[in-house]
């Protein structure tokens, strides 16, 4: 049986077999996108970078609110820096945390 790094394999095919796990995110957009809620402020609020501070305090403030395409375009690349691999795996974790949930687990907080 495969893990994420290496899938199953179709022997005829040539093809990665689907078992219905979500896809592994290729991108930090794909990335940010399958954090929760919590964990995307988390990591937002860890960036303290200028124009991607002012729109990130504006969609923390009034998440409602539409945003130009300038300031969703800001937005998306505000997302791919609130993330970071875990320290001991390849799963994406908010800006600032160390591990992933299950490294956390073997190795500690964060």
């Amino acid at each position: 049986m495969g893990n994420e790094r290496f899938p199953d394999i179709d022997e005829q095919t040539g093809e990665a077999i689907d078992d219905g796990s979500p896809p592994i995110p290729k991108t930090g957009v794909a990335a940010f996108d399958q954090l929760s809620e919590p964990e995307k402020i988390r990591g937002l609020q860890e960036i303290d970078d200028e124009p991607m501070a002012g729109v990130i305090r504006q969609v923390l403030a009034r998440p409602n609110d539409q945003l130009t395409d300038k300031q969703h375009f800001t937005y998306r690349k505000a997302g791919k820096a609130a993330i970071e691999k875990c320290s001991t795996c390849s799963t994406f974790v908010p800006r600032g945390d160390v591990y992933c949930p299950t490294c956390e687990i073997e190795y500690g907080g964060r």
